[in-house]
């Protein structure tokens, strides 16, 4: 395999054409692609430095002054060409044994290219995921501080939502006259592999990627069609195939890690596409309770909940009628609401006036549990009734009453409304087993 694919590389460097146009060897994705994939596999490629010093040699003579990548020299530089280059001479600095200095060279003038994309107003979005996880990749390679936020990724991500539910992702198309129309898009189930850098696999944007990243697996075909759907029905691709089992095999490394079985995965994600709550917790606290409050939400997001927390919403809450914002938050758009209760919670202005009330509302409007009780002091808390079930601080620490309410929401019954019921075949198609290892 590693001697066909270096057959593909040609004495001065391009690689050999393919979709019948012998110019689209010369693109800077042929050339990054075939990089890459040789790279993976260093021990394998022991004795073709040649071709792999004149591939380098012709990728690098693509990269606009700018540091941007076109797809072929004279083309405009853009986000999602430069998303394969970063990633091969990524490998290239790493794999070395000396240090490459063209490679380096190369990436920190992409770097500074993409933290000027990745942040510019009116980039697509599905370009401002890719661009900030090549960024996040060479940043790392170099050992140099990230031009961008540390939690630029995370606000990414965020951005992948409409209103906090709704996947805003969607294929992305490139216009470029010469490029074959199957490579013209971008299949965005394939940024799960972007995602997974900044968030657990039951994270909302994780889970509906993913979730898309396995339907789109075409049983009949036995093989992904990717976006060529549209102009090759019928038939599947190698590079959506080849690409999407990449991605699977990540998420189920991911799933495996975080001890979710994938028929468990399944059914979550296809829950979410159906889920009424923005939020599955919504934790209310007094302030001097917040070291408390931000250890819980800390774990819990670990964990891929979505979380309400004041303090990563602070941006949403600016200017708001707080009153009424929170009140919709906790009657509305919250599965369960976490109460950190002290006397200090009691006297709150906020938590035990405010918030309180939006929650006595929502436990007399549903019969099943909504909130969570952490009790830090032994105080009355007007309409919480004794009965509950409730974690005393005395007995659990806020990582382990965490530990239980992501243990309640994760046996939460899941129903198909559809009916369906045909995610373990679909799952053993993909080679992914939905009972536990």
């Amino acid at each position: 395999m590693v001697r066909a694919a270096v057959a593909l590389i040609g004495p001065d460097g391009r690689v050999r054409g393919h979709d019948t146009n012998p110019a689209n060897g010369s693109t800077s994705w042929s050339m990054s692609q075939v990089l890459l994939g040789l790279l993976t596999r260093p021990h394998l490629v022991r004795g073709h430095d040649r071709a792999l010093a004149a591939l380098t040699v012709a990728l690098l003579d693509v990269q606009a002054p700018c540091g941007g990548w076109p797809l072929r020299i004279g083309d405009d530089p853009g986000i999602t060409f430069a998303f394969y280059p970063a990633l091969a001479l990524t490998r290239l600095f790493r794999n070395s044994s000396r240090r490459h200095a063209a490679a380096e060279a190369s990436l920190r003038a992409t770097a500074t290219h993409l933290a000027e994309a990745v942040t510019a107003p009116g980039i697509p979005l599905v370009e401002r995921v890719l661009g900030q996880f090549a960024l996040e990749r060479v940043t790392d390679a170099l050992g140099m501080a990230s031009p961008v936020p540390a939690d630029h990724g995370r606000q990414v991500l965020a951005a992948c939502l409409v209103d906090g539910r709704e996947l805003a992702l969607r294929d992305h198309l490139i216009v470029i006259d010469r490029q074959p129309a199957w490579h013209s898009l971008t299949w965005h189930p394939l940024l799960y592999l972007c995602a997974r850098r900044w968030a657990p696999p039951l994270d909302r944007v994780c889970s509906l990627l993913g979730l898309r990243l396995i339907d789109g697996f075409d049983r009949s075909l036995r093989a992904w069609t990717g976006p060529a759907r549209a102009v090759a029905p019928g038939a599947g691709t190698s590079w959506a195939s080849c690409l999407a089992l990449n991605a699977v095999s990540a998420l189920g490394r991911d799933l495996a890690a975080h001890g979710v079985t994938p028929g468990e995965f399944v059914e979550r994600a296809r829950a979410l596409v159906r889920e009424p709550y923005e939020y599955d917790v919504a934790i209310s606290f007094s302030g001097s309770d917040r070291a408390v409050a931000e250890a819980i939400s800390d774990a819990l997001k670990a964990a891929g909940l979505r979380v309400f927390y004041d303090r990563d919403h602070e941006h949403l809450l600016l200017g708001e009628d707080l009153a009424v914002r929170l009140q919709e938050t906790y009657l509305e758009q919250s599965r369960f609401a976490i109460v950190v209760v002290s006397r200090a919670f009691v006297a709150s202005r906020w938590a035990g006036n405010w918030e309180w009330r939006a929650v006595q509302a929502r436990m007399q409007q549903q019969r099943s549990g909504y909130v969570l009780p952490y009790i830090m002091e032994d105080v009355v808390v007007p309409g919480l009734n004794p009965t509950i079930g409730h974690v005393l601080a005395a007995e659990r620490s806020p990582e382990e009453f965490a530990a239980l309410v992501i243990r309640k929401i994760r046996a939460l019954p899941v129903r198909d409304s559809s009916g369906c019921r045909n995610d373990d075949t679909r799952l053993n198609d993909l080679g992914l087993s939905s009972a536990a290892d």
